[in-house]
């Protein structure tokens, strides 16, 4: 076997030159390429099939089990039908405090702004 960089005669079980230290492990004696053939028809559709109904079982009950959570929520969600309390009259609410003219402008804002700084390298 010769050396592809300085065409040193190596031996096949050295991994590197012995005059350059050329790396040749990439650099291997030919050989014959296996037949490979395709895997026969007969074992790769009954896999196919049941791989493709597994994935269909999958998805019908991921659906099926949404179904049943939504319904559960709405149920548990949804107003009772049970007995209100009563409303009270009009006429025994107290009125509405009207602020002072002075105090009606005193009024302030809270805001909380919450930054996510993503950066993306390409």
């Amino acid at each position: 076997m010769l050396c592809p960089q300085c065409k040193a005669v190596c031996t096949p079980e050295d991994n590197y030159c012995h005059r350059c230290g050329h790396y040749l492990r990439l650099y291997r004696l030919p050989v014959r390429p296996q037949e490979r053939s395709l895997a026969p028809l007969g074992r790769v559709a009954p896999a196919l099939a049941r791989g493709g109904l597994y994935l269909a079982l999958g998805v019908a009950g991921q659906w099926a089990l949404r179904q049943v959570v939504r319904a559960l929520l709405s149920r548990a969600l949804a107003p009772r039908g049970g007995r209100s309390l009563p409303a009270a009259p009009q006429e025994r609410l107290p009125a509405p405090a009207r602020p002072r003219q002075d105090e009606a402008l005193l009024f302030a804002y809270r805001e909380t702004v919450i930054v996510r700084r993503v950066l993306g390298r390409r």
